[in-house]
């Protein structure tokens, strides 16, 4: 390929840098950025790269950012490779480095090697980086012409500063994931986390300080907590070389791998059971392109099919097996001690294939570990009775419950969960469809939060508790995780609601309809 041909100025960069807190730093500025960066964590790999022909479909880089000092291979001997390279030796170079030098010997090196600026180390803040690569890239392009025909950094496109960058961006640190690997996000997490005084009071009328918080999922992007995990599990599947993802789901996972494909242009097959899978979320799976398959079959016949097909045919599993899915789920128990400044007393939450039990007690021992936290919370998950194999102890050949989200008669993460559970001294449970109705109609009509209603079983397992006098709530600070926005399922509303009644166009029959004297 040309590299004259390039048609995205900038838009690729060269960076090795052996420090992985540095290296993550510069894979965030990248996301923000839109950049996509070609990481290497020593010079030798560079070298590596610039030794290898490149093929038509590579990216050409058109800006590098090396370390000064690396190990093995000092940076300035990348750096006068790239000089020589024939592809690659007109374009931008910036060097970084962590030494104190004086102006004659920052002169020194970089007629040494040919770069056009030092950038310091620790790095700075994102705005004052992206001024000094301009500078940088724009006096190169005065004295040596814009390398592949481009404009620069800033006079290609305003860059974009928004707070919160996904939980790649916020958490990767913490993420088991590639350090080179480009973040695929629509900007999930960051999600509410919102203080419910009156469904507190509601469910247990005769507590005193009992405060009681609802973690919203149902405001990541596709509606539901799957996002969190799709974006680490799509992300690593790109990074892979994987052009195709394939997933069992009862709805919401099937909506977020569509989406989060189709962010990547990646291929997205969805096996749904027919006949039940909630109309919100078959819409969005097929919105987002995915092809949906519906299997004569439960969830779990068709969780075995996807694992065979993705074991014997090129293309990626997205469901909770796939351990970066867990990664990505872990990350909303962080976001809940990074609101309320430690862990709550008590998490309580659906359980159906067992994937977010294990996430959360993951992302909490991790921060007590790390003493984010002081405690680890004690966990309530909560099955519905038509549905409930790990309170059963036994596969539950036909699953049925309204509560399409944990129609599951066998959880591929039940071990898991079972051991979070006793971990965390806290208790599994199942409670039947109406008492599931009765929270989900309860949460909604009291503090305004429409969830599916799956996302209700943790409420009324706790209800339930407390109704039966096995759970005291006074002086607790609870955290019922609500999964899904009840857009996604919205069936039981429509089925249970009278049709609106139409009335003339005037005010005495206004009146009237209003019944207010």
């Amino acid at each position: 390929m040309n590299p004259k041909e390039s048609s995205s100025p900038h838009r690729t960069w060269l960076i090795a840098e052996d420090d992985p807190g540095i290296a993550a730093l510069l894979l965030k500025y990248c996301s923000v950025l839109g950049i996509t960066p070609l990481m290497f964590s020593d010079g030798s790999e560079v070298l590596d790269y610039l030794a290898t022909p490149l093929k038509a479909d590579d990216p050409i880089p058109d800006f590098a950012l090396l370390d000064v000092f690396m190990p093995r291979v000092d940076g300035n001997e990348a750096c006068r490779a790239i000089r020589k390279h024939q592809t690659l030796g007109n374009i931008p170079i910036m060097l970084m480095t962590a030494f104190k030098m004086s102006r004659s010997e920052k002169a020194r090196v970089l007629a040494e090697t040919g770069a056009d600026g030092l950038l310091p180390k620790p790095l700075p803040p994102l705005r004052m980086l992206a001024e000094m690569i301009e500078s940088a890239i724009v006096q190169h392009e005065e004295e040596h012409g814009a390398p592949h025909g481009s404009i620069s950094l800033l006079r290609r496109a305003p860059i974009q500063f928004t707070g919160w960058q996904g939980v790649i961006a916020q958490y990767r640190p913490r993420l088991n994931l590639p350090v080179s690997a480009v973040p695929i996000t629509l900007l999930e997490g960051n999600t509410p986390l919102v203080r419910v005084p009156r469904l507190a009071a509601a469910i247990a009328p005769r507590s005193h300080d009992f405060s009681l918080w609802l973690k919203v999922e149902g405001s990541n992007p596709t509606g539901s907590f799957k996002d969190r995990g799709m974006t680490v599990a799509i992300t690593a599947a790109v990074h892979e070389g994987a052009k195709a993802v394939i997933c069992a789901s009862t709805g919401n996972t099937a909506a977020s791998a569509a989406a989060y494909a189709a962010r990547a242009g990646l291929r997205c097959v969805v096996i749904v059971p027919e006949g039940k899978i909630a109309q919100g979320k078959l819409a969005g799976a097929l919105a987002y392109g995915a092809q949906v398959i519906a299997i004569r079959g439960s969830f779990d016949e068709g969780l075995a099919l996807v694992q065979q097909a993705s074991s014997t045919m090129p293309i990626t599993l997205v469901n909770s097996i796939n351990p970066y899915r867990i990664e990505g789920q872990k990350t909303a128990a962080f976001e809940i001690v990074d609101a309320l400044g430690d862990a709550p007393d008590w998490l309580c939450l659906p359980v159906g294939n067992a994937g977010n039990i294990t996430s959360y007690w993951r992302g909490f021992s991790e921060y007590d570990l790390s003493a984010e936290a002081t405690q680890r919370p004690r966990l309530l998950g909560v099955q519905a009775a038509g549905a409930a194999p790990i309170v059963l102890g036994q596969i539950v050949e036909h699953p049925e419950t309204v509560a399409t989200a944990i129609r599951i008669g066998n959880p591929a993460r039940w071990q898991e969960a079972v051991d979070a559970i006793r971990e965390s001294d806290g208790h599994i449970m199942a409670v039947d469809d109406a008492a599931i109705l009765e929270a989900w109609h309860m949460v909604a009509k009291i503090e305004g939060v429409f969830v599916e209603p799956a996302s209700a079983a943790g409420i009324a397992g706790l209800q339930q508790r407390i109704a039966e006098g096995t759970f005291d709530p006074t002086g607790q600070r609870v955290v019922c995780v609500v999964t899904g926005h009840g857009l996604k399922d919205p069936d039981m509303v429509l089925a249970d609601a009278e049709e609106p009644k139409p009335i003339p166009p005037t005010f005495d029959a206004l009146a009237a309809a209003l019944k207010l004297g």
